[in-house]
């Protein structure tokens, strides 16, 4: 981590996510936030006008890193089935920049039971990750209405995991989701 005096707008941002992810949308406080970073409030303000700011950066970070960016990164790949495996792979990545993604992806979907408005965004975050999975099967040559029912078991599956992971499941097996990819590739 950045020395208190030298703390960026990102490093909050890191700190903030992996509250979220260890606590829930209520372990992100400033106060708690400062403190772990060895640092003033006056810093959190330097970069956000309040904790509402610093949640919707939280959010943006993860639609960004946890969507857009695994996308991209797969983008270059010549076959459906290396780019599906390597979103997978990549999905799969429990730790990231040192935050558990499985955590933060479950306190996302709790805090979105919590209210509305996170709710509808989660909501167009898992249509767009689906609907990547759906194209990518179709690619393979899966007719629409199969691609899609494949892409949501997969995709519902990988939330399964993240659960599984938060508390060492022997059922969070890496492999076992590989299999089920596989399973989802093959024609019907």
């Amino acid at each position: 981590m950045a020395k208190a005096d030298s703390l960026t707008r990102m490093d909050w941002i890191l700190a903030a996510t992996a509250a979220l992810g260890q606590g829930g949308v209520d372990s992100v406080r400033v106060e708690a936030l400062a403190r772990a970073l060895k640092t003033s409030k006056g810093s959190f303000y330097w970069h956000f006008k309040d904790r509402p700011g610093l949640l919707e950066a939280v959010l943006a970070l993860w639609e960004t890193e946890g969507t857009s960016d695994v996308i991209a990164m797969a983008a270059n790949l010549a076959t459906p089935e290396e780019r599906l495996v390597a979103v997978l792979e990549e999905a799969v990545r429990l730790d990231l920049r040192g935050i558990d993604v499985a955590g933060v992806e479950g306190a996302l979907r709790g805090w979105a039971a919590q209210d509305p408005a996170i709710a509808e965004r989660i909501r167009i975050v898992d249509a767009r990750r689906v609907s990547y999975l759906t194209e990518e099967l179709g690619r393979i040559g899966q007719e629409p209405g199969m691609a899609r029912r494949r892409a949501e078991a997969l995709y519902l599956a990988l939330l399964g995991f993240y659960g599984a992971s938060r508390y060492g499941s022997a059922t969070a097996d890496v492999a076992a989701l590989r299999d089920f990819l596989d399973l989802a590739m093959a024609p019907p």
